[in-house]
């Protein structure tokens, strides 16, 4: 019965009609067209905004940041280990929250979680690069 949670919802019917504007490659992220409504959603006014293309990219860059992570947090140490975690929680608040809410658009949020994904993504590969040196050291001996 909440009328925000309505209109929400009845925007969403508009969505399919927006993206087949521009299916595959969308005019621009916020380009601010004054056709589009406001979604509250990432992943919907990414599509609009950015295509299927540019969308599937961005899902991808994410899905790809927080592997390189998860591969690299066996490699670490405690320290890096922790940093490791938190590039993870930056990306996973990036893939989730963007169900929720327009996180690239929101102005603390994007920019935190974008900062957090380079620590963590600096120390996987402080780490991958350490084993490295590590093993071809050892097998010089």
């Amino acid at each position: 019965d909440d009328g925000s949670v309505l209109v929400r919802i009845d925007r969403l019917e508009s969505l399919p009609d927006l993206v087949s504007q521009n299916l595959f490659l969308g005019p621009g992220w916020l380009t601010n067209d004054p056709k589009v409504l406001l979604f509250d959603n990432t992943y919907s006014l990414g599509l609009i905004e950015l295509g299927v293309v540019g969308m599937a990219i961005y899902v991808m860059f994410l899905i790809t940041s927080s592997a390189r992570m998860i591969g690299a947090r066996r490699l670490a140490s405690n320290e890096e280990g922790i940093l490791i975690l938190a590039g993870l929680v930056g990306s996973t608040a990036l893939l989730s929250a963007g169900a929720t809410f327009d996180a690239l658009a929101f102005d603390q949020f994007l920019p935190t979680c974008l900062l957090l994904m380079a620590v963590g993504l600096a120390a996987a590969d402080r780490a991958t690069r350490r084993r490295a040196l590590e093993a071809t050291n050892h097998a010089e001996q």
